[in-house]
């Protein structure tokens, strides 16, 4: 399982001192929910049709960046590469560093897409935890 570095420590994003967190809000750094989102989806293989309400969300998710930013935006790209290969540990820190650099933490309505699909992969088993980057 990969961890999550928080503060200069490394985390078992499942539980810390047998205690679940919330791996977009830890040791009070927020992490960006339309990169949350994206991994979370893509690491979990929840990007299929067999879990209709989270691909539904995932590609409502994909339509506003392609809308906003365009097919040929760097994050459009790196989503496509990501989905190609899912077991990269470096892919989700691009994407996540893209996204703030085009500041779509910023646009309210991709915002709302990704923390609504972030809501549904909550309802899945597991959680979004096992997901994380």
């Amino acid at each position: 399982m990969d961890r999550i570095s928080t503060a200069g420590k490394n985390i078992d994003p499942i539980s810390t001192a047998g205690k679940n967190i919330d791996p977009i809000s830890t040791a009070g750094k927020n992490i960006d929910p339309i990169s949350t989102a994206i991994v979370a989806t893509i690491k979990g293989e929840f990007n299929t049709p067999d879990n209709q309400d989270v691909f539904d969300a995932y590609n409502r998710l994909k339509n506003k960046i392609k809308s906003k930013f365009g097919e040929k935006n760097e994050i459009f790209k790196t989503i496509a590469d990501l989905e190609k290969k899912i077991r990269s540990k470096g892919l989700p820190v691009v994407l996540t560093e893209q996204v703030k650099a085009a500041n779509a933490q910023q646009e309210s309505d991709i915002v709302e897409v990704a923390e609504n699909l972030l809501d549904i992969i909550r309802q899945q088993p597991g959680g979004i935890a096992s997901y994380m980057i």
